[in-house]
Formats: structure tokens, C-alpha cells, sequence
């Protein structure tokens, strides 16, 4: 509930579901991320996402008691710099 999740997500689907933001001409996505039916008490969740350089998704869900907005996600996100040699998932 308080941490950031914040994943360099590999892979060949599309992370670009949801509502689009353009923000300094990158492409946001946003969409809430509802609980699993196995886990019916977790909250729903925002998920923030943007392609980055390299062609994998950088993808951001929020820490509810943080209280952040979407546009202080897409803020957040929007300066991650992934450092050469890491491994997306």
C-alpha cells in the first residue's frame, strides 16, 4: 500500500491499454489495474505506463497511501532514465 512498483517490463505485448497522455511529446498510458478475483480486498490500483528508448515498457503502479496523482505519476515516470546493461523482465 506504500510502495511504488516500477517495472522495466520486457516482453511483446503492448502496455499502451488504457487512456492516452501525451506529455513533452512522449506517449503516457493510464488505466486502474482492478484486484484479482482471488484477492477480492485489494484495492484497485492506477497503472501509469510509456515505452521507453529501447522498445520495452516502463510501467509504474501507485502506492495508494501516497495519494499521488496521475499527473504526478506521468511526472515520476516521465524522468526514470534506465541505466545501460539492465535487464527488463
Amino acid at each position: 500500500m506504500g510502495k511504488l512498483d516500477l517495472e522495466y517490463a520486457a516482453g511483446t505485448e503492448s502496455l499502451d491499454e488504457g487512456r492516452p497522455i501525451t506529455v513533452d511529446g512522449r506517449s503516457f498510458s493510464t488505466w486502474v489495474n482492478q484486484p484479482s478475483p482471488d484477492c477480492p480486498g485489494d484495492p484497485a490500483t492506477r497503472m501509469v505506463s510509456v515505452p521507453a528508448p529501447s522498445g520495452v515498457w516502463l510501467l509504474l503502479q501507485e502506492a495508494p497511501k501516497l495519494h499521488w496523482t496521475t499527473e504526478q505519476m506521468i511526472a515520476f515516470l516521465g524522468e526514470v532514465r534506465v541505466l545501460p546493461g539492465a535487464v527488463a523482465r
